[in-house]
């Protein structure tokens, strides 16, 4: 991380007015530190690794003569964002080389210090700087209107277009995913982008992809199109769930003819094998993590265990033999014993004749301590207190009248806000879909095409960086919009001016 000394650093304390460059921009150590900062602020699993050491091995073949405009006017915006300088900000901005990404990144470095000041409980401050982030949004959407307006295919190729901002590669589509910036996501310029490269240019909808999968049509283009339609991320997603559907009948047959309840690991069928197969290879590819869920389930497991344990210490006193070793199996352990009656009275089980001890005298338990302790089959007899039923209707209040009501009403609210947010949450996970199915292999051939593709990799030519595209799929020229994003930057700024002036 970056040290409270150097962040202090960063920014110039000059205490006059005069028209002095700023410190700063004449220091590598401070602008390092700033752009490290930066990077900190925007980290993610996409951008963090890509292309690590490129820009140290481009800083040390860079010459002395070199211009470094480019990168002046990223420092001084990086400088006026962490000194929350809203309209220094919006000048340097509108003088950086690409204003459509710096705008993305200014508005998700300004995002992530509010979260960060927000946890610091500064509300002030997390306001000011949340105002400043959305603003740089706006401008971002402003730009992509006009850009998309003036050039459509030039506007889907920048936005896919990698560039280097404060030593970082990223282009705009990724970084504003990474950063859940909707609305640019949701924009027609990205959302056509992500239609082409779903079916790989080969169309604009599926009918025309299915046509191209069949090679049906009239020109020379028809068997190129084909190509590109087999190997689009389209029928990446095809074959992937024709495969699952061939692995749910799989698993059918495995339920109803193969499976075992003793030995299982001695004896594993032919469909148990392709099933435990399939699962293995999917896993390989992502993993799932339903943050809310798990959280809620950490906090009903820890209500259950506190239950369990005071039903069984009032239910068994004294019971030493918690982990029976007499050569029996883990299903005698009494964790089970201690989770399982909690468990089920959420659902309505209340067992309240296991919790007063009226069945001991079905003949199926003992009192005996050495009969249970040597035999783990034998079950001890309920010894009963009335403790139990304190203990039993404290655990049912709250587990089914808070517990229970406390995820209906979550979930409740989660449906209420994609169903208000639908249509704009859709188009935002889109890209996550199509992003990643323009990467990965369809199961069970991503095995030996992962392998493929690292050699492929490695014995591949290295090539001098000049364009790179955040999803790959897409035969868009490279876009000439660049040059004039200065122009329209400056634009946006007059306008925000004429709209404050009454």
């Amino acid at each position: 991380g970056v040290s409270a000394t150097r962040c202090r650093n960063i920014w110039c304390t000059c205490n006059n007015h005069s028209n002095q460059v700023c410190k700063m921009i004449s220091d590598p150590e401070v602008t390092n530190n700033a752009r490290q900062l930066c990077s900190i602020l925007l980290t993610s699993s996409e951008i963090a690794d890509r292309d690590k050491g490129k820009n140290e091995e481009a800083d040390r073949d860079k010459g002395k003569n070199e211009d470094l405009s480019k990168d002046l006017y990223q420092d001084l915006l990086a400088w006026a964002l962490f000194a929350n300088r809203k309209e220094l900000a919006g000048v340097f901005w509108s003088k950086c080389e690409n204003p459509l990404l710096t705008a993305i990144m200014a508005s998700s470095v300004l995002k992530n210090m509010a979260t960060k000041v927000h946890t610091g409980k500064d509300r002030k401050l997390h306001e000011d700087l949340t105002q400043h982030s959305r603003l740089f949004e706006k401008r971002a959407l402003e730009l992509q209107n006009i850009l998309y307006d003036e050039d459509e295919k030039g506007c889907m190729s920048l936005v896919n277009s990698v560039d280097d901002i404060w030593g970082m590669s990223v282009g705009p589509i990724e970084c504003a995913y990474e950063n859940g910036m909707v609305d640019v996501i949701g924009h027609p310029c990205v959302q056509r982008l992500l239609s082409k490269i779903w079916y790989n240019d080969s169309a604009v909808q599926f009918p025309q992809w299915f046509k191209s999968l069949c090679c049906y049509g009239r020109g020379h283009r028809r068997f190129e199109n084909m190509k590109k339609a087999w190997s689009s991320p389209a029928m990446t997603f095809a074959v992937h769930y024709f495969v699952v559907l061939v692995l749910l009948v799989i698993y059918s047959a495995f339920i109803l003819m193969d499976i075992k309840s003793e030995n299982a690991l001695r004896g594993i069928g032919a469909y148990e094998f392709m099933l435990h197969f399939w699962i293995l290879l999917d896993l390989l590819e992502e993993v799932l993590l339903l943050k809310e869920l798990i959280q809620f389930s950490w906090i009903l497991f820890i209500f259950i265990m506190c239950a369990g344990v005071l039903y069984h210490s009032n239910m068994y006193p004294h019971h030493y033999d918690m982990w029976p070793s007499h050569g029996t199996g883990a299903h005698y352990w009494r964790l089970w014993k201690i989770m399982s009656l909690p468990y089920w009275q959420i659902y309505g089980e209340l067992f309240l004749d296991d919790l007063k001890g009226e069945n001991n005298s079905n003949g199926s338990c003992t009192f005996i301590q050495s009969e249970w302790e040597s035999d783990p089959s034998i079950e001890r007899c309920v010894e009963y207190d009335w403790a139990i039923m304190i203990i039993a209707a404290i655990y049912m209040l709250l587990s089914n009248l808070l517990l229970v009501n406390l995820v209906i009403a979550l979930f409740s609210y989660r449906f209420e806000e994609v169903q208000n947010n639908s249509d704009r949450l859709w188009k935002f996970w889109r890209y996550s879909i199509i992003s990643d199915y323009s990467k990965r292999f369809p199961i069970p051939l991503n095995v030996p095409l992962h392998i493929f593709d690292v050699i492929r990799t490695l014995y591949r030519p290295k090539r001098a960086y000049d364009h790179k595209k955040c999803i790959d799929g897409t035969c868009l020229p490279f876009d000439l919009l660049i040059d004039i994003q200065s122009k329209h930057a400056a634009r946006c700024l007059f306008e925000e001016k004429n709209e404050k002036t009454p």
